[in-house]
């Protein structure tokens, strides 16, 4: 029989102990394992638990876990140098801009490139500052490197297409896109009985009561004013109780919200569970950010519509949006201004009153934001890069 293998070589900066590299990274490749060699160079702010790489070897996965270092620009540069010198000139996916550079600048030349945001364009919006604009252009410049020599391009959204390719000159046969995405096994509809009624013991004391989580990262990107004015507005109609669930290594910003509790280290493999505890997410972003938004695909909406719960996002936020609109799946803003609050509060409560709505937010999950489907054209892409048959 006829069996084909590839040696894949991954590079991020993210930590797969944290966030995104639990929900996204391991998660793909757990995955991916079963029919790629995966060599997986990763930086870790701490030492990585033994659990942790007792998992990570299991999976067939060989990890070399890097010390993150200092922030700002010396701390990047280190990172910089300690990435080439981990580099084999293998086909490589590599997460961001600087890992690209990384696996460029040591001499691979099938690299695919996995675009998670226009980084020069967010930094700038989000910090505003002189040393973001002295930045931006080298981003920039970057970034076209990356768009240029790649072999192929991943992108989040169907949105950022268009400005990609505008922007340096290539072909749209380059990109696929696969979002943020979630795994549809573990992350379900679950009834009452399946639900852990220990994590929020008082939740279940009212059914009256809008249960509102907002889980994961809420840096400055985020409109936390906005956010906070609709449960404001939410209040006013309705008991309310709001939880903030983080994960390793995140706070929430300071901010007029009224925070009902805070769920420190919340672990991933816990988020299923606790989401399905809730009635609602809010994932709003500024309105002001620019071009950037384009390419905005949040991890915690996938985790909600795939357990069945609706979510409120802004209407230029990625594909999010106009998908959330389609499959009336939650509650989308026009715009920062807050003065159409009454009528998001009142397209809020008729869903959540909706006995389908749950089976809407599923069907847009299965259709746009399925690990399975996604770790399925990621591996395509490998073995295309990889061109290696074993018998």
């Amino acid at each position: 029989m006829l069996t084909r293998v590839s040696r894949i070589q991954y590079l991020t900066i993210n930590s797969i102990e944290e966030g995104v590299g639990a929900s996204q990274v391991l998660s793909y490749l757990r995955c991916l394992s079963d029919t790629h060699n995966i060599r997986l160079v990763t930086f870790e702010k701490i030492e990585p638990k033994e659990e942790t790489r007792k998992k990570v070897a299991g999976y067939g996965i060989d990890w070399i876990p890097l010390n993150y270092g200092k922030q700002g620009l010396i701390g990047a540069i280190g990172r910089v140098f300690r990435m080439i010198s981990n580099v084999q000139i293998l086909p490589t996916h590599a997460r961001g801009e600087l890992p690209f550079l990384c696996a460029f600048l040591a001499g691979c030349r099938e690299i695919l490139w996995d675009c998670r945001a226009l980084s020069a364009d967010q930094r700038l919006s989000v910090q505003g500052t002189l040393r973001a604009s002295i930045e931006y252009w080298p981003l920039r410049l970057l970034e076209r490197l990356c768009a240029r020599k790649s072999s192929f391009i991943v992108v989040i959204t169907n949105s950022i297409i268009p400005i990609i390719t505008s922007r340096h000159n290539i072909d749209t046969g380059k990109f696929t896109v696969i979002s943020t995405c979630v795994d549809l096994m573990k992350f379900k509809p679950m009834n009452s009985k399946s639900q852990d009624s220990r994590l929020l013991p008082e939740i279940n004391s009212s059914q009256k009561t809008i249960r509102i989580l907002l889980s994961g990262t809420y840096g400055p990107h985020y409109d936390l004013e906005l956010t906070s004015n609709l449960i404001q507005a939410i209040r006013l109609e309705r008991k309310v109780l709001v939880t903030v669930a983080l994960g390793l290594g995140h706070e929430f910003p300071t901010s007029a919200l009224k925070i009902d509790e805070i769920l420190n280290l919340t672990p991933y493999e816990k988020m299923p569970g606790l989401i399905s505890n809730f009635d609602v997410g809010i994932s709003i972003w500024r309105h002001d950010l620019g071009v950037c938004l384009a390419s905005v695909a949040a991890t915690k909406n996938a985790e909600f519509l795939a357990c069945g719960k609706p979510i409120v996002v802004n209407f230029n936020q990625g594909d999010i949006g106009n998908q959330v609109k389609s499959f009336r799946a939650g509650v989308v803003t026009d715009g920062s201004s807050g003065a159409n609050l009454d009528l998001v509060v009142s397209e809020l409560l008729s869903l959540l009153d909706d006995f389908d709505f749950a089976n809407r937010c599923r069907r847009l999950a299965v259709e746009h934001y399925s690990l399975q489907e996604g770790t399925t054209k990621l591996s395509k892409m490998y073995f295309d890069m990889s061109h290696t048959t074993l018998y």
